[in-house]
């Protein structure tokens, strides 16, 4: 919270960044009931693939751009843009590309969105 505001100049209060991260978690296991419901556990799977690549490269392009680390800099290079990318070259073999396509799109959008809401501090109005 506190590298977002320097960063950014962006103030959030730290029941509100658990309150996110813990919604994050509930939407994630919420997804992958509805993902085996539909019987698409692939396509779940592939958004979550290009959520944690598209998280990892965002976090890894601020270190970049402001010339130093920030939190989840380690954990972006050596697990979570790895663990994007095989999961996108594995899945692509599986599934449609159309499919692929698509699922990575949504997974793209909503590292967006919780950018968007990031830096507004939490707020969505």
């Amino acid at each position: 919270m506190a590298y977002l505001y320097r960063i950014r100049g962006v103030h959030l209060s730290t029941a509100r960044f658990f309150l996110f991260q813990g919604l994050g978690v509930v939407l994630i296991v919420i997804g992958i009931f509805v993902s085996l419901h539909l019987r698409w556990p692939r396509f779940f799977l592939s958004i979550m693939g290009a959520l944690v690549l598209s998280n990892g490269i965002t976090h890894t392009v601020t270190a970049i751009r402001h010339r130093g680390y920030g939190p989840g800099l380690v954990c972006s290079i050596l697990l979570w843009i790895p663990l994007g990318i095989a999961t996108l070259t594995l899945l692509a073999i599986e599934i449609p590309t159309l499919r692929l396509i698509v699922a990575g799109s949504i997974g793209l959008a909503i590292n967006g969105v919780v950018a968007l809401i990031a830096i507004r501090g939490g707020r969505i109005k």
